[in-house]
Parts: structure tokens; sequence; C-alpha cells
């Protein structure tokens, strides 16, 4: 009983790791086609023109600033917060460094790589979330803001989306037609995700943030 417990938690750990560096492959993918990225991306991307930061630390800083965010609102971040909060930026950056993802150079190798980012960052996403180990920091302040307004969830995270995406663009980060591709597909693939790449064990709850949140 012991080693299957030991067995099972090193799965879930293989969850969450393996999930964090795809849902990192598919945003360099998505951020590599040049034709519009996702909210947070813009967000990211927007910080990194005006500053010295690379987009995975960009990533990192603004984990932090929504964990502070989250502890206002007496959010406790677990360990996938932490985990995601860190891993993300640094693999997206990894990932850079090897550049082994060149960016295309036709437009429609541009949608191969958007359609095929969408489709890996939602895959990683349920893997990650199927870990059970917490919500990321971003998830965590959506889930937060929609307890404390008693505002659905939907709304809070349209509210939140269209706010970065807003601020980004401000900062000159790249808003095309890719942002409104991922906005309208990436939670049905989480979605497909959550319920097809579930842990090989009923022995832990599944996560409550099911079908409520997308990265």
């Amino acid at each position: 009983i012991v080693v299957k417990k030991i067995s099972f938690q090193i799965i879930r750990i293989l969850y969450l790791f393996v999930g964090l560096f795809i849902a990192s492959l598919g945003t360099v993918l998505i951020v590599q086609a040049d034709i519009g990225v996702d909210s947070w991306s813009v967000l990211h991307i927007g910080i990194t023109l005006h500053t010295p930061l690379t987009i995975g630390k960009a990533c990192q800083l603004i984990g932090v600033v929504l964990i502070i965010a989250g502890l206002f609102l007496k959010i406790k971040p677990g360990i996938g917060t932490i985990m995601n909060m860190y891993f993300i930026g640094f693999f997206q950056d990894l990932i850079f460094r090897l550049n082994f993802i060149k960016q295309p150079d036709s437009l429609l190798w541009s949608w191969i790589y958007l359609m095929g980012g969408i489709i890996i960052f939602g895959a990683g996403c349920g893997l990650y979330i199927n870990s059970n180990f917490g919500a990321g920091p971003r998830d965590g302040l959506m889930l937060g803001l929609a307890k404390l307004t008693g505002k659905s969830v939907a709304f809070i995270k349209t509210i939140i989306e269209l706010t970065v995406t807003v601020i980004g663009f401000l900062l000159g980060g790249p808003v095309g037609i890719g942002t409104v591709v991922f906005a309208l597909l990436v939670g049905h693939i989480i979605q497909w995700s959550l319920k097809n790449l579930k842990l090989p064990s009923h022995e832990v709850q599944q996560s409550d943030y099911r079908g409520k949140i997308s990265t």
C-alpha cells in the first residue's frame, strides 16, 4: 500500500511538471507563430519591451504579483501555485534559449504553429490541473475574485482577460487574430484534456477547479 501511494505521488508530480513543460512549449509555438498571442503573453511580451526581462522572467514577475494580490484576498497558494509561477516562465525561457522552434517563414506554417500551440497548451493545462496540486496564480486570483464579488467565474475571467490584453496592447504586446482564436478554442481543449488525461487512479478527489480554468 505504501509503495502504491508513493508511486501515485510520483505520477502526480510527473503530471505537474510534464504539464507545465508542455503548456510552456505551446506558448512558445504561439509566440513564434507571430499572428497574435494569448492575453497573458500579450502582457508578458509588452513588459519585455520596456524592461530587460525575458518573456519567462516577465511571466514569473506577474505570477509573484498575482500570488501577493491573492494573499490579500485570503487565497493561500498551494504547491501547484508556486510551481506554476516559477516553472512556466523557466521552461519558456529554456525553450527560447534552445532555439529549436524557429519562426515560420509562411502564413500557412504560422497557422500550424498557432493551432498546434493552442492544442499543446491546452493539453499541458489539463495535465497540470489533473495533478491536483492547486490552481496557478492567475486562476487562483480569478477564483478568489469570483468568491469575493459573488460574480460568476466566467464573468471574472472575461474581465481579467480583457484587462490584461488592453494593458499588454498599450505596452506594445502583439494582439492579433491569434489572440481571438486562442480565446475561442483554448477552453474547449482544456475541458477535453481534463476529461481524457486523468490520473490513472481515483484515490485522490479530482480538482474543484475542473471546467473553470484555463491557465
